[in-house]
């Protein structure tokens, strides 16, 4: 399926053009690696000022982030210069500079190595002393103290401002964070400060040397959003925004990708399943993708965030609200995730003469070990249960022996006693068969054949830096992961290029190159595959032979082990089915590569004014091969079937030989984006106007498609063609006569191709006056190809308004404990889009099965009214801290209202449809979301606290369903929804337990009991809802403790209020519930078990096993705590990593240690589908690493 409608803009049209444009990124990037290798030297460190009434502090902050020097002052000396000063020096040095500005201020200064220490001038109250005279020798007056000034991680900081406390002696920290101070003998403590960080008083005591680490300053860090689009002040931003940086990613040791990393419940409002799937804030739509848009760098991608190198990650920001996320327009209704990516930074090496920049290093290394799951937690029978059940089958007459299709090749049990029921057997011989088949389980030699613990190794090498024309940032990441199934092997390749260069004074360079590449092999065997024996089955004899399965290769042509040696022996190839042999013959291999490309130019117009205009080439290829040898039983058995015997001779319909089957798929993205980005602040700062103004293109294409080659030479690279249309047409016969009709995989050697064009116009602007009260709101307007070609079709406005006051800031505020107190409010529309749909008609071209005629098949009719998917949300949030900073809060109120969603509604009968797929419903999400932060003890004991909880309420409040079914009831899939209840509805039947008899039973709205042998069981009445199979309530508690070089991080996730199904034991599954052995037998049983008794027909009404599959005797609650995560790391002092190394971290983790659920069979809600199906469970896992930064 293709649709082609042209799109303005859209400027990429031939391969030729993106070819030159890879050649120029490609001089662009070698051009940045020549400036990460070379030193730059600047005339004098001479610089150019031109200002006009500005403050003090923000002159300093200019000249800071404009150059190499840093500026440590006291806030409250720079406040008492009140009024604004006007600059224009040219080609002065630092001390030029600062002589002019500080005129007539009372402030002096010391400029040491590029830094600036600025402070109050002292007072001439004493006679000068003559210049001959000796000063007297202060600086032997009292007690010499020397150390060294980090970071949390061990990176020395340059600059840092060293004061005894009470007086105005002091100095900073040189180029490798070190100080030397003379402590007048009456004083005893020091403050210790730095832009950026916390400050912090150290008691002196008896210690002459310190080794002082300095805490980021939460409050100050956290105060940066980043949107995909701009950054903002969070006091000035007014939605609902959530963040997690990458020191917090980083206590997540031993995760390999990103879902991993956040599955600890880290953002509020942000819930992942066992499955990594993603929801923020509720389901917001039936039937179109409920997924949250990632955002890399700034652009949307369209492949698995498991391709993002978590190590290269700096911030995540969660855009909850429609404030935050209407930027991103039709994309937006289910949220949004943007990632950012580290940039440069480096180590400065400052000097009189020259700036040069020190690459910083970052390597760490990992080792994680997985349990390996425990094959008893899918509980399975044993070979017992499975022997005597089988007996009680034939017993009952479930198999009729004289039926060929059902007396043959379908287990053991029934082929000892068909043999023993043809005299082929004495009943001696019989129960002996069945008592050796009793002391099997294979279960325990398949752990031993296919399963271990499984290992992932992970190395990670960052350089990073910065000098006066670039910023750079280059990382590569090598992933070793053999899962616990053995033959499932991976290895991955991530690396990226992050590449800032000042082209010309206003005009830099961005360029983000960045990859992943992985391959790996899918040889292992699944617990599909194993769940397809019976318990009392074995794989290899004592001899390590392969033994023939009954349930597998022979079952499926209803053959007896001794027919399939009859066929053999006339030439046929083994026609017998073993799990150890497809094990060894099994070669499936895939890889896929992953590339992305941002270009990005940044024009500084005019003092707060600049034009941005980025390209991003976003590219995902994936090939997946299977060859299937001789040895697999699949070649066999297709080779087999399309042979026919004739007087001696075999005549092979099919090529006999190896087949291999290729799948492969590419998807190819353009964005191309070009915005104005206009701030500007009043010189008092007053007033503060912040807007963004953009056009956006984005195209992308997907394709795949497979192939089939039987009698496939992988050394000769060659095949034989087949007749395809006379195989699946049914022009050949079977070995047995019959019509035969080879698929040849038909479902998947079609050829795909869907291409989605979009464009879009976006603003954004905000407001704040006095830095108190600010105003917000964006505007979207998007259009695509999905629409049709009419514009006015294609086109949605989306919107959002909000406002904020911060309350601490006001001149009535005056309480002394809380710190900063804020209320924001919002409100607006964000859009969502379901790409199989489209107000044209859409059609796929096909070929008929079985004569191979083309023909169009019509997936939905024209669709004149077709809207976009709408979500309006509101939001209410107060932000607070206080105590000093030491405690935070941040708590949201929303509601999320979805309209015009699409569903399947009755159709026009002209049209020829039954139903068609119309904007016809409506959704509402409600809840809220609360993050409390604190630090519970400060010091050189550190003790940090965070709590995280979210609630959701869903409900669909309009939706076509005139006919509701049981099946719909009880099955919450999409088209199944109910009104006045969540998309995730939770049904089941009243149970009224087993009569005497065996057979299950339920009771009707009206307290009657009803047996599922009656003929109407159609009442959706008779059901009772009992909630949801979505946690209302879910989140995460973190400690975190430190003492000096020592942290020891602890992580709790929990989901509460919800539904889930109990495994239950099921009748005619060819592997059975351990339960089953406590099943009805005889009368009297119905007062300890709920399982009925054995059916005497296998084809029974499904409300047999529903009706207690289904019961809500059967339902509990989900809820569970989870012990996420122990990690402690510890960093080596620095007297032992000698002068070459920043720091040493040593480090260990645990996850998945403990588990508390609420059901009372302590069931993981996590390995439980919607059916009750049972996974293997979570195991815990163990991580090893180091970290060494220089």
């Amino acid at each position: 399926m293709k649709k082609d409608v042209s799109l303005l803009l859209f400027g990429i049209k031939r391969l030729g053009k993106i070819r030159r444009i890879m050649r120029l990124i490609v001089l662009l990037l070698f051009a940045g690696i020549m400036q990460i290798s070379a030193s730059v030297y600047s005339q004098g460190n001479k610089m150019d000022v031109k200002f006009s009434n500005i403050t003090l502090s923000k002159l300093f902050w200019e000249v800071q982030r404009n150059t190499d020097f840093v500026f440590v002052y006291g806030t409250d000396d720079l406040e008492e210069v009140k009024k604004p000063i006007s600059v224009d020096m040219e080609d002065v040095s630092i001390r030029e500079f600062m002589d002019e500005v500080l005129k007539g201020t009372g402030l002096t200064y010391k400029e040491v190595e590029n830094v600036v220490v600025i402070k109050k001038a002292e007072k001439a109250n004493r006679k000068k002393k003559p210049a001959t005279e000796k000063k007297a020798p202060q600086q032997e007056e009292g007690k010499k103290i020397t150390g060294t000034v980090t970071d949390h991680d061990g990176v020395t900081l340059p600059g840092v401002n060293i004061m005894v406390k009470g007086t105005t002696i002091g100095a900073p920290t040189d180029e490798n964070g070190n100080f030397e101070l003379l402590v007048p003998e009456d004083k005893n403590r020091i403050v210790v400060s730095f832009i950026g960080f916390v400050t912090q008083e150290v008691e002196i005591g008896n210690k002459s040397n310190f080794r002082i680490a300095l805490e980021s300053d939460i409050q100050e860090l956290d105060n940066i959003v980043v949107t995909g689009y701009q950054t903002l002040s969070r006091e000035r931003a007014t939605g609902a925004f959530v963040s997690v940086k990458s020191e917090d990613l980083d206590k997540q040791i031993g995760s390999t990708t990103l879902a991993e990393k956040l599955q600890g419940g880290m953002l509020p409002g942000v819930l992942i399943d066992q499955n990594n799937n993603i929801t923020i804030r509720g389901k917001s739509s039936l039937n179109a993708s409920t997924v949250p848009v990632i955002v890399l760098d700034g652009f949307p991608i369209e492949t698995s965030i498991d391709n993002i190198n978590p190590n290269d990650i700096e911030s995540i920001t969660v855009l909850r609200d429609a404030a935050a996320a209407s930027i991103w327009g039709v994309r937006a209704s289910n949220g949004v995730i943007v990632i950012t990516t580290k940039s440069g930074k480096g180590k400065r090496i400052m000097g009189n003469a020259k700036t040069k920049n020190k690459a910083s290093f970052d390597f760490s290394s990992t080792l994680r070990i997985s349990q390996m799951p425990d094959l008893d937690d899918l509980r399975l029978a044993d070979g017992a249960t499975t022997v005597d059940y089988h007996l009680e089958q034939i017993e009952r007459g479930y198999w009729n022996l004289n039926s060929f299709e059902h007396s043959q090749g379908q287990s053991l049990v029934l082929d000892t006693y068909r043999k023993q029921h043809q005299g082929l057997l004495s009943e001696a011989e019989a129960n002996a068969i069945y008592n050796q088949l009793r002391s099997n389980n294979i279960l325990n030699e398949a752990t031993e054949l296919f399963f271990r613990n499984s290992l992932s190794q992970q190395y990670n090498l960052s350089v990073s830096g910065a000098s006066e024309l670039n910023t750079f940032y280059v990382s590569v990441n090598y992933q070793s992961n053999k899962a616990y199934s053995i033959g499932n092997d991976k290895e991955v390749l991530n690396f990226m290029v992050n590449n800032k260069m000042q082209l010309l004074p206003k005009l830099r360079f961005d360029l983000i190159i960045s990859g992943n590449y992985n391959k790996g092999t899918g040889n292992g065997i699944s617990m599909y595959d194993l769940s397809r024996y019976h318990a009392y089955e074995r794989i290899l004899d004592d001899n390590g032979n392969y033994i023939p399965s009954f349930t597998r290769g022979l079952s499926s042509n209803s053959m007896t082990l001794e027919k399939a040696k009859e066929w053999e022996a006339l030439g046929y190839h083994n026609w017998t089915y073993n799990l150890k042999q497809e094990f060894d013959n099994n070669d499936k291999t895939y890889s896929s590569f992953t590339p992305r490309v941002n270009v990005g130019l940044l024009y500084d117009i005019m003092e707060g004014l600049s034009f941005d205009s980025k390209f991003m080439f976003e590219k995902n290829d994936y090939k997946n091969e299977s060859y299937y040898n001789m040895g697999s039983w699949y070649s066999r058995d297709w080779i087999n079937k399309l042979t026919l015997y004739d007087n001696g001779n075999l005549i092979y319909q099919l090529p006999n030989g190896p087949t291999l089957f290729i799948a492969n798929s590419n998807t190819n993205v353009y964005s191309f984006r070009n915005q104005l980005n206009f701030k500007r602040s009043s010189n008092d700062e007053m007033h503060q106007v912040s807007a963004i103004l953009g056009t956006e293109v984005t195209r992308s294409i997907y394709k795949n498609y497979g192939r089939l080659y039987n009698n496939y030479d992988r050394e000769k690279l060659t095949y034989d063609f087949i007749d395809a249309k006379g195989l699946t047409g049914g022009k050949y016969k079977l070995w047995d006569g019959r019509p035969a009709y080879y698929s040849v995989h038909n479902y998947q050697l079609k050829t795909n191709e869907v291409e989605n064009r979009f464009f879009s116009v976006y603003s954004n602007a905000s407001y704040t006056y006095n830095q108190k009260y600010t105003l917000s709101a964006s505007a979207r307007i998007d259009e695509s190809n999905l629409f049709g070609v009419d514009v006015n079709d294609r086109i949605t406005p989306l919107y959002s308004v909000g406002g904020s006051w911060t309350i601490s800031k006001g001149d009535f505020f005056d309480v002394d404990k809380i710190d900063f107190l804020n209320l924001r409010i919002t409100t607006g529309v964000n859009g969502n889009i379901d790409k199989k749909t489209s107000k044209e008609l859409i059609a796929s071209a096909e070929k008929d099965y079985y004569t191979q005629e083309s023909y169009l098949d019509i997936e939905s009719p024209e669709n004149k009214e077709l809207k976009w998917e709408s979500t309006r949300t509101h939001n209410l949030g107060i932000d607070f801290s206080g105590f000093n900073n030491r405690l935070g809060a941040t708590i949201e109120l929303y509601q999320r209202k979805s309209f015009d969603l699409l569903g399947f509604v009755a159709a026009d009968p002209t049209t020829g449809f039954g139903q068609v797929y119309k904007n016809t419903a409506e959704v509402e999400n409600k809840g809220f979301d609360i993050q409390i932060d604190g630090t519970i003890l400060k010091g050189e004991f550190r003790w940090d606290a965070g709590l995280n909880v979210s609630h959701n309420k869903n409900e669909v409040t309009k939706v076509y369903n005139p006919n509701p079914t049981v099946f719909r009831y009880l099955n919450p899939i999409s088209g199944h929804e109910i009104l006045g209840k969540p998309i995730d509805h939770f049904y089941s039947y009243r149970w009224a337990g087993l009569d005497s008899e065996g057979e299950p039973q339920i009771y009707d709205d009206a307290g009657n009991i009803v047996s599922w042998e009656e003929p109407d069981l159609e009442y959706p009445e008779w059901l009772i809802f009992q909630g949801s199979r979505v946690p209302k309530f879910y989140g995460a508690m973190g400690n975190t403790w430190s003492y000096k070089g020592l942290t020891l991080n602890a992580i709790f996730s929990y989901k509460l209020g919800y539904m889930m199904r109990m495994p239950s034991p099921h009748h005619n599954y060819a592997y059975l519930n351990s339960d089953m052995d406590k099943r009805w037998k005889n009368p009297g049983d119905e007062n300890n078990t709920y399982i009925p008794k054995m059916p005497t027909d296998y084809q029974v009404k499904g409300e047999r096993s529903d009706f207690y599959q289904y019961s809500d005797y059967r339902s509990q609650s989900g809820s569970y705590i989870r012990f996420s995560t122990l990690s402690l790391t510890y960093n080596l002092p620095k007297s032992l990593i000698g002068p070459f190394l920043n720091n040493v971290q040593l480090q260990a983790q645990g996850r998945n240690l403990w588990l508390w659920t609420k059901n009372d069979e302590n069931i993981d809600p996590e390995t439980v589908d919607k059916y009750g199906g049972l996974s293997l469970g979570v195991t815990p896992e163990y991580t090893f690493g180091i970290r060494v930064q220089f």
